[in-house]
């Protein structure tokens, strides 16, 4: 799935045709959101304090509107755009309530890249965070209805920070490695909000490892072009045709079974 989703083109030029796929409706949500609180964690980077909740939430809308545009897929959670601008609205309020007051961002949304043998390797943490004099933290908002483990993706975002000199200034090291979760809610029940924080050792250690992992099957596959160089995951919750887009097509025979 990560191949597909990150390098479809290079699968295309091997001869593999993966389908067009509507992004789900919980994808949006979650970028509208995203939107609404990166504008939040801006405004108290820009003046200290925080601004308009009306103006997050409405800069939250505009970005889940233009995430639909090419058509989006529905599902029994949400059900249509109204609800799904409903939940939007009520994310990104918790998080102006409970969790952007608790933070010291430093940047969002900041681009970050190093090299890797011949790859490069690249990441965009939601928020950067002050810690203090010398140090900062790495914190990444996340949405859905159940908290996940998210190890790599938080150790490779602090491997990145001490990479990237720019990004931070030299010498400005992550000490702390963080998930605000906002639970969505439903018709009946509120949403909830949820921090867990991460060690940051054994998650660079896991980052690295991945990140090796990956590198390493690259090469093999634009060698061979044989996409069983690639690991997939029948058990993941995420093998099947509303996430995946190789999901039933000429490079993966899960889903076309019979």
């Amino acid at each position: 799935m990560a191949a597909a989703r990150q390098w479809p083109e290079l699968l295309g030029n091997a001869g593999y045709d993966l389908p067009r796929r509507r992004i789900s409706v919980l994808a949006s949500v979650g970028t509208g959101t995203h939107a609404a609180t990166t504008y939040q964690l801006n405004d108290i980077i820009r003046t200290g304090n925080l601004g308009s909740l009306d103006d997050s939430i409405a800069v939250g809308l505009q970005a889940f509107r233009d995430d639909i545009v090419e058509g989006v897929q529905y599902d029994d959670s949400i059900s249509n755009a109204n609800e799904a601008e409903r939940q939007i609205g009520r994310l990104a309020r918790l998080y102006y309530v409970v969790a952007a007051p608790r933070i010291r961002p430093r940047r969002t949304e900041y681009a970050l890249k190093a090299t890797m043998g011949n790859a490069i390797i690249s990441g965009r943490p939601d928020v950067v965070t002050v810690t203090g004099p010398f140090t900062c933290g790495v914190r990444d908002t996340k949405t859905g209805r159940r908290m996940r483990n998210h190890h790599a993706q938080l150790g490779a975002y602090s491997l990145l920070v001490k990479t990237d000199e720019s990004a931070m200034g030299s010498g400005i090291l992550p000490d702390a490695l963080g998930v605000d979760f906002l639970k969505r809610g439903s018709a009946s029940t509120a949403p909830e909000y949820k921090a867990k924080i991460y060690p940051v050792g054994e998650c660079e250690k896991l980052a690295w490892a991945t990140m090796k992992s990956i590198c390493f099957t690259m090469e093999r596959f634009t060698k061979s072009g044989n996409p069983d160089e690639w690991q997939m995951n029948p058990n993941s919750i995420l093998c099947s045709e509303k996430w995946c887009p190789a999901y039933a097509s000429t490079w993966c025979f899960i889903g076309r079974e019979g």
